[in-house]
């Protein structure tokens, strides 16, 4: 796992942090949390519903995409928006699970962030981009 900062928190201008890593695992959700965790605590804002959602997108795309992984967060004021990339994977054949506990990870997505969106690139890298007010002026 890499962490890259293209621009210090300090000036309070727009900070982006970049997480990749080329293997994920069980342990991605947790270290992404850490992660997160870390970069809004040195500007002292929430982490909980950002990190929720964080772990929720990270756990799709571990489950449900091909490797490479990388997660951007960009801080600009109260505003945050994540962005999980990773490779598109061939659409599941079998059955889907419909056990009342999987497939809730997007509807607590959706139901913590302002905007969502969702797309594919011609080469195949699928975005996941979401962005959230954590409400501190």
């Amino acid at each position: 796992m890499r962490h890259v900062t293209t621009m210090t928190l300090a000036d309070h201008h727009t900070a982006e942090h970049l997480l990749r890593t080329a293997w994920p695992s069980e342990q991605t959700p947790r270290q992404a949390r850490a992660w997160l965790t870390g970069i809004l605590a040195k500007v002292a804002l929430p982490a909980d519903g950002a990190v929720l959602v964080l772990c929720e997108l990270v756990t799709n795309a571990i489950r449900y995409a091909l490797p490479p992984l990388q997660v951007k967060a960009e801080l600009a004021g109260p505003w945050l928006l994540l962005a999980v990339t990773d490779t598109e994977a061939p659409q599941p054949v079998g059955p889907q699970l419909d056990d009342g506990e999987h497939g809730l990870g997007l509807l607590v997505v959706a139901s913590l962030t302002d905007a969502y969106e969702d797309r594919t690139d011609p080469a195949g890298r699928h975005t996941v981009t979401v962005t959230m007010n954590l409400g501190v002026n």
